[in-house]
């Protein structure tokens, strides 16, 4: 071969080469993705359903960091972590404020649709149809409810089973008991995890205990309680405004409420939030394209974990369940062809 031929063949890969890197034909290494594993059932679930499609399907390195929702939210602003797939509003309004500060947040769906709700005063109906009289969070005040709800962890006053410690929800309850004037009369009890939360509100359940706790749903211990042993009772609190809600989370601890109007959780938007500092639709187009489709009702989200529940799975068993059952198979349209098949094989 001629010099003047090695020449132009030499020009000629540089040329390619050159063309390829400016139109960004070139092979990237696909971003990490970290998962906010929050520590409740629907959020562990939803995260291993997303797993199994990203890691298997796309070939994206998976990894998760566990915790509640006020640290996972400062972990997704320094990127510790970088998908949350339930980020609650606007009970977390507060803790996302700040993540959106820092410019690092992008919101790419919702992942609970439908029917999400959550409240610091429930009752069991056994308890409401004894005790006609209490019907609002106010009358926890009546010296009636002192007899009726006082527990050895309450102080001699009514002891409400609050949130977990590390949630939101553990702040809003304390600032909505201090609002209705109950601080002298209610002792917020630390039910220490998500297990012992719901270990005691059902064990008092079966034993017909009179008690108040905190819950939320979609989950399988509303539907258990439905099912098994009456039902359960809201009692009545003021409505939800914006205006109330933006001042209880202005509102530094509890005592900053004393005096002032406090009000009920609204029905919940359960987003789906990345760190886009980290994810971009350039570098991890399929974790745009499959979040921005995710998503279940309520009511289908309560199917799993009372399934969950029923069988003592564990999330990525329950995961595995939904994705093999025919109930659950939007997922597949979520998907594009040669994904699908990678993840059908694999389960």
């Amino acid at each position: 071969m001629s010099r003047y031929v090695r020449m132009l063949a030499l020009l000629a890969v540089v040329a390619l080469t050159t063309m390829l890197l400016a139109t960004g034909c070139r092979d990237e290494p696909k971003p990490k993705l970290i998962f906010a594993d929050l520590n409740w059932s629907s959020a562990l679930v939803q995260n291993e359903i997303a797993k199994t499609i990203l890691g298997t399907g796309y070939g994206y390195e998976i990894d998760a960091v566990a915790g509640g929702t006020i640290p996972l939210m400062q972990a997704l602003t320094k990127g510790d972590v970088n998908i949350n797939l339930e980020l609650w509003l606007p009970n977390q309004q507060a803790a996302y404020d700040e993540a959106k500060q820092a410019g690092v947040t992008a919101e790419i769906g919702e992942s609970i649709t439908t029917g999400a709700w959550q409240s610091t005063f429930i009752i069991p109906k056994y308890t409401a149809d004894a005790n006609p009289w209490l019907k609002k969070a106010s009358d926890l005040a009546d010296p009636r409810a002192t007899e009726l709800l006082k527990s050895p962890m309450s102080k001699g006053k009514v002891g409400i089973i609050t949130c977990i410690p590390g949630w939101e929800c553990e702040r809003v309850n304390e600032k909505q008991v201090y609002a209705y004037g109950l601080k002298d009369k209610v002792t917020l009890i630390n039910p220490g995890s998500y297990a012992a939360l719901n270990a005691e509100i059902l064990g008092s359940y079966e034993k017909k205990k009179d008690i108040v706790h905190y819950y939320w749903g979609p989950e399988a211990l509303p539907g258990k309680l439905t099912a098994e042993h009456g039902g359960y009772v809201f009692l009545e609190e003021p409505g939800y405004s914006k205006e109330c809600w933006e001042a209880m989370s202005a509102a530094s601890d509890g005592d900053a409420m004393i005096g002032k109007p406090g009000c009920a959780y609204p029905l919940a938007d359960v987003l789906i939030v990345v760190n886009k500092d980290q994810l971009t639709e350039d570098n991890a187009p399929e974790v745009y394209s499959l979040l921005g489709q995710f998503g279940w009702t309520g009511g289908e989200i309560e199917v799993m974990l009372s399934y969950m529940a029923e069988k003592e799975l564990d999330a990525k068993e329950t995961a595995k369940w939904v994705m093999t059952n025919p109930d659950f198979d939007k997922w597949k349209s979520w998907v594009d062809s040669d994904a699908l098949k990678k993840i059908q094989e694999a389960l």
